[in-house]
C-alpha cells in the first residue's frame, strides 16, 4: 500500500514520544525467537525479521507493532539492582508497501540503547533479499566523561528462499544470514560476535512447524565456535499454541514457551535456561503483537 508508510511514519513518532529510545542487539530475543531457543533463521516472522533475518521481512504481508518486555535471572545479576537484567524493545514493520518492505527497533538495555533498522525486497516470487544495521551507544554518562563511552554502526546482510508447495509437497523456508560485518574489537562488549548462519523451516503440517539453525560466532577474544539449534511450534486449537526447542555447543540449553493470537492482536511468553562454562542464566520474556 503506497499510503502505509506515513502511517508507520506517524507510529514511529508515537512510540518515541512514550517509549526510551533503543535499539536491538545481538543478544535480544522476543518470546518467539526465545522459546524456540533461537532458532528461527529460515522462518523469521513479524517484526522478529527486524534482528532475526531482515530478508524474511519481504515475504510479511502485513503492518504490525511489537513490545517485549525481557529479564534474566542470572548469578551475572548479583549484587546489582534487578532492573539491570531487564530489557525494554519495541519495533515497528511495514510489509505493505509495493516498493519495499522495512522495519525498526528500538532496544534499552542496563548498558546501552540501540537503534535498528531494516529493509527488504522480494526479488522473485520465491526469494527476499535484506539489509539490516544499527547504531549503538552506551548509556552511562560518566563513560564519555573518561573517554571509555562506546558507540558506533553494524550492519548485516541476509536471503532468504519460500520453496512453495509445487515444488515440494512439504513447505520449506531457508534463511542465510550475516551479521556484524563492520565488527570493531572495542565494541564488541556490546555487539557481540561477528556470526555467519542459516536455518531451515518445515511445514510438516497445519499443526506443527519444525525449525533448524546452525550460526558460527566469530569473537576477538574468544574464538569461533558454532551454536546449533533446534524448536517447534505445534497450534493447541482456538488460536493457542506452544513452543519448544533446544540448543548446543559451547552454549547450551533449553526453552518453551506458548502464546495465543487473534485476528488484531497477539500475545506470548518465552523462557530459556542457558549454560556457558560456570555460569547460568533464565532468561524470560513477554511479547504483544498489534496487526495493522
Amino acid at each position: 500500500m503506497q499510503n502505509s508508510m506515513p502511517r508507520i511514519l506517524k507510529l514511529i513518532s508515537l512510540v518515541l514520544a512514550t517509549t526510551p529510545l533503543s535499539t536491538l542487539a545481538l543478544d535480544f530475543q522476543s518470546s518467539r525467537t526465545l522459546s524456540l531457543s533461537q532458532s528461527g533463521r529460515g522462518g523469521a516472522m513479524l517484526n522478529d525479521t527486524v534482528t532475526l533475518n531482515p530478508s524474511m521481512l519481504a515475504f510479511q504481508q502485513v503492518a504490525s507493532l511489537s513490545g517485549t518486555f525481557n529479564w534474566i535471572n542470572s548469578p551475572t545479576g548479583a549484587g546489582t539492582p534487578d532492573n539491570t537484567n531487564q530489557t525494554f524493545n519495541v519495533s515497528v514493520i511495514d510489509g505493505k508497501n509495493q516498493y519495499a518492505s522495512a522495519g525498526l527497533s528500538f532496544t534499552r538495555r542496563h548498558d546501552a540503547d540501540f537503534v535498528h533498522v531494516a529493509v527488504a525486497k522480494r526479488v522473485l516470487p520465491f526469494m527476499g533479499i535484506g539489509l539490516g544495521g544499527k547504531r549503538y551507544s552506551t548509556r552511562d554518562n560518566r563513560l564519555a566523561a573518561t573517554g571509555r563511552a562506546i558507540s558506533g554502526v553494524d550492519g548485516g546482510a541476509s536471503v532468504s528462499f519460500a520453496i512453495p508447495e509445487t515444488v515440494i509437497a512439504t513447505p520449506i523456508q531457508i534463511g542465510l544470514v550475516a551479521d556484524n560485518l563492520i565488527h570493531r574489537a572495542s565494541d564488541e562488549v556490546l555487539t557481540g560476535p561477528r556470526t555467519y548462519g542459516g536455518g531451515v523451516k518445515v511445514n510438516v503440517s497445519k499443526i506443527l512447524l519444525l525449525y533448524g539453525d546452525l550460526v558460527e560466532k566469530f569473537w576477538h577474544d574468544r574464538g569461533a565456535y558454532p551454536v546449533y539449534s533446534g524448536g517447534a511450534e505445534i497450534a493447541m486449537g482456538g488460536s493457542f499454541y506452544a513452543r519448544g526447542g533446544l540448543f548446543g555447543y559451547r552454549e547450551k540449553g533449553w526453552s518453551a514457551g506458548g502464546g495465543w493470537v487473534g485476528p488484531k492482536l497477539g500475545l506470548s511468553y518465552g523462557y530459556q535456561s542457558k549454560r556457558e562454562d560456570a555460569v547460568r542464566s533464565f532468561d524470560h520474556a513477554v511479547t504483544m503483537d498489534i496487526y495493522m
